[in-house]
């Protein structure tokens, strides 16, 4: 068991940062609290298949 529980933040920072290098998502938007993240359409796909992720 880890003895320091984890930045849900960072974690979910570091997903989206790899989405973006698979070419699953685009940004719309400089950075910080205006951005806009939006799938592509192999993203779509492959959000889906790997991990269940449907958009809502």
């Amino acid at each position: 068991m880890a003895d320091k529980p984890i930045n849900p933040y960072g974690l979910g920072a570091k997903f989206i940062e790899y989405c973006v290098k698979q070419g699953w998502l685009t940004q719309q938007g400089s950075g910080g609290r205006g951005t806009k993240w939006y799938t592509t359409d192999k993203g779509r796909k492959e959000l889906k298949k790997q991990f269940g992720i449907v958009e809502v």
